[in-house]
């Protein structure tokens, strides 16, 4: 075993899982992480640091010249060499309101500008239209899509999808192809947004729940196993619930609400472990004692481990032994829960 690979044993009886941490950050507080397929995960914080699967191998791609990176970033090859680069949400420098919108050229490793005045959690890789770019939501109200300019230009374009105005700000994004007319839509907090057969049409708004009651009510995480698995992030009595979308899903989309107690439940995926229907990890991010817990189809509710706050979760077959695992990031480490 690596040096670095550090194995956690969890010792309660019937544990499927067996906690492995392949990275700690030593006092480098993580803020946001992405997927790179199998094989690595891109994570930020102070820093930009690539983290190889599953052998915990850690290479660090740049710092910031100011106080570091938001939660706000994604990946994407925007200047086609076949590297994934890294889109991040610079956090503001002193006495600014607003951050900076910047990318990470790989393998060169160099940060530069995509836009200033800048403020998002939410971003995902997206061709709209033909043209490929990254979505993301500005100041949790503003869906928008920047598409990657021709080399040797500054700052990316950007057109502007939909202004959400509702009582709650907007979290959760994704993109797929909701009414099945070949365009793909966006899923936006408590919305889904149609795409227009034209680049130059107006995309139009329906709303998937009710879930805008308070300020953060509609800051979500959204997960996919069959139907849509929504979870209200920053809430400490937070909701959980399957979406299944209705023959016209332009009218609210039917809810099955999971009871389990989850607060603050910021990293969540979903996953048929075992059977045909679906299991949920939750992660809480809510400070000393955030748990990790396993939901079942039954509703039971399983402790996996605690950790200081869960950022992301994914489940994938790390080591290719034919069995899912849990790869989750967290404020101070990136773990593997190796299925038994």
């Amino acid at each position: 075993m690596r040096p670095w690979l550090i194995l956690v044993a969890l010792m309660a009886e019937g544990q499927p899982f067996e906690r492995r941490v392949l990275y700690r950050s030593g006092g480098d507080i993580l803020r946001g992480a992405a997927l790179s397929g199998p094989t690595e995960i891109v994570v930020w914080g102070e820093r930009v640091r690539s983290v190889s699967l599953p052998n915990g191998r850690v290479a660090v791609l740049s710092g910031s010249a100011g106080p570091g990176f938001g939660e706000g970033g994604c990946l994407i090859d925007a200047d086609r060499d076949g590297d994934q680069d890294v889109v991040l949400h610079e956090l503001p420098a002193a006495g600014r309101p607003l951050g900076r919108m910047v990318w990470l050229e790989r393998p060169e490793n160099k940060l530069r500008l995509v836009d200033t005045d800048a403020d998002f959690r939410d971003c995902r890789p997206a061709t709209l239209h033909g043209q490929s770019g990254v979505l993301l939501i500005h100041r949790q109200a503003q869906v928008r899509f920047y598409s990657p300019p021709a080399r040797g230009e500054a700052r990316w374009p950007y057109r502007d999808i939909y202004s959400i105005y509702t009582p709650s700000l907007q979290g959760g994004l994704s993109i797929e192809d909701v009414d099945a007319d070949g365009y793909p839509d966006v899923l936006c907090g408590n919305y889904w947004i149609r795409s227009p057969a034209r680049r130059d049409h107006p995309w139009r708004l329906f709303a998937i729940n009710n879930w805008w009651e308070e300020s953060d009510s509609a800051m979500l995480r959204m997960a996919r196993a069959g139907d849509l698995l929504m979870a209200q992030r920053n809430m400490a009595l937070a909701r959980l619930a399957w979406f299944e979308k209705p023959p016209d899903p332009t009218g609210f989309w039917r809810e099955r609400r999971v009871p389990a107690d989850v607060r603050f439940p910021r990293a969540l995926a979903a996953a048929r472990f075992t059977g045909d229907r679906p299991t949920i990890v939750a992660g809480e991010n809510k400070g000393p004692g955030s748990r990790l817990l396993l939901i079942e189809p039954d509703g039971s509710t399983r402790t996996l481990g605690e950790s200081a706050g869960f950022l992301d979760a994914w489940t994938l077959d790390a080591d290719r032994d034919g069995k899912l695992d849990i790869i989750t990031v967290g404020v101070e480490s990136i773990d593997w829960w190796r299925s038994r």
